[in-house]
């Protein structure tokens, strides 16, 4: 189950990692600043993003994306688990444990079913399997 993407911050990078870890988007951002040490977290290196979940105490491992397809179209094929998915120009998070896929970033606030998701048609350009 993914978290809903709460707090002040509106930017990806945050939102995508509050509906992983259950945190404020707030939370995510000062994770974000510290890791990266920026003062701003819009357009955020996936370095940054990796460092983060390991601040959150996890483990982010690379999917290998052979040919970039649409986020739909990968999360439909795509191994059980939490996903962090860099997409073009944005972040989502992926929730592939239940019985339905669930999709979300800040823009969606809460997870959207693959169905229900508007930006399903962007192209991921790498994903991190959480564990």
């Amino acid at each position: 189950m993914l978290h809903p993407a709460l707090g002040k911050n509106r930017y990806c990078g945050p939102g995508a990692l509050a509906m992983l870890f259950g945190c404020s988007t707030d939370e995510a951002a000062a994770v974000l600043r510290e890791v990266s040490g920026k003062t701003y977290v819009k357009g955020i290196e996936s370095a940054a993003m990796l460092r983060a979940v390991e601040r959150f105490g996890r483990q982010a491992r690379p999917e290998p994306i052979v040919k970039p397809r649409a986020v739909r179209e990968w999360a439909r094929g795509c191994c059980v688990g939490k996903w962090l998915v860099q997409v073009t120009g944005h972040y989502v998070a992926v929730d592939a444990t239940g019985e339905e896929i669930e999709i979300g970033d800040n823009q969606s606030v809460t997870a959207r079913t693959l169905n229900e998701f508007r930006r399903g048609g962007k192209r991921v350009m790498a994903a991190w399997s959480i564990q």
